[in-house]
Parts: C-alpha cells; sequence; structure tokens
C-alpha cells in the first residue's frame, strides 16, 4: 500500500485488530475448556503462550526464540497423536526443512541478502501452524473427555435405571 502512495496505517490496524479479537475470542473458550476440566494443563499452557505472542503486534525474532520450547511440546504432542505416518513425515520433513534454512541464514548472513528476510515469513507460517496443531489437539482431547464423561455416566445411569425398575 505504501508503494501504491495509499494511507497504510488504517487498513494495517483494522486488520490487526480484526485478527487478534478472533484470536483473542479463541484463547477465551479454550480457557473455558480448561476451566471445565475438559482440557488439562500440561496440553492448555504450550498453546496459550503460543496464542499471547500471536496477540503481540511486532513479534521479533527473541519473541520467536522466547517461544521455542512451547512449540516444540506442541509439535511433540502432534506427532505423537493419532499415529497417522503421513502427518508425521510432513511435519519432521519442514523440520529439518526449517532448521536448515536457520543454519543457511545463520552462516550467510552478511552475502545473502534475500534469505535473511524470508526466515520472518517463515516463522510466522511456522508458529501459526504450530499454533493451529495445538488448537486442534485441545479441540480432540476436549472432545475425547466429553466422550469418556459420557462413557463414565452410562453405568451410574444404567444402574439408576435398574433401581428404578425394581
Amino acid at each position: 500500500l505504501q508503494n501504491l502512495g495509499v494511507p497504510h496505517q488504517v487498513p494495517c490496524i483494522l486488520l490487526y485488530v480484526t485478527s487478534a479479537s478472533a484470536l483473542f475470542l479463541l484463547l477465551l473458550w479454550m480457557s473455558r475448556l480448561y476451566h471445565e476440566k475438559r482440557i488439562c494443563f500440561e496440553s492448555w499452557a504450550p498453546v496459550m503462550l503460543l496464542g499471547v505472542v500471536l496477540l503481540n503486534p511486532r513479534i521479533q525474532s527473541y519473541d520467536v526464540a522466547a517461544v521455542s520450547l512451547p512449540m516444540a511440546l506442541v509439535v511433540w504432542r502432534a506427532l505423537r497423536g493419532d499415529g497417522q505416518d503421513s502427518r508425521r513425515t510432513v511435519l519432521i520433513g519442514a523440520a529439518i526443512g526449517w532448521l536448515a534454512l536457520n543454519i543457511l541464514v545463520e552462516f550467510n548472513e552478511d552475502w545473502v541478502t534475500v534469505v535473511p528476510q524470508a526466515w520472518k515469513y517463515i516463522e510466522m507460517f511456522l508458529m501459526l501452524g504450530v499454533f493451529a496443531f495445538g488448537v486442534r489437539g485441545l479441540l480432540r482431547e476436549a472432545g475425547a473427555s466429553q466422550n469418556s464423561k459420557v462413557l463414565c455416566c452410562l453405568p451410574v445411569l444404567h444402574e439408576a435405571v435398574l433401581q428404578g425398575v425394581e
């Protein structure tokens, strides 16, 4: 927009407010799942940290480094997931490519001019992807706990029905 001579401050602010509001509402809804004991803290905490960092309108490289451990936890849980080999292969390949690109940027920063700026976009998509994997895992966990609550209640209901018949 700046190259076209169009003011870019208002559209950028509107885009940020819209995306941050949606992300905040998603985090608020997920926190209710945690308070209802449908998801555990060990699963919720890394996803919550990633979401809070993504709310920052100006993410810098040191912000990404600070959440690398929560990102690794989410990816590890996604890899352990439900045993789908194709997803595991894609995730491992993407992680190796990301690592190779970061090593390339680190060693060739002085004479490669395009790659140092490209890492920002790669890191952004990586953080968003890991956050999406985390949310997906939490939704699965909440669904499984909801099903297990129903299954746990069935014997109690069965006994109550039997006592009512007698």
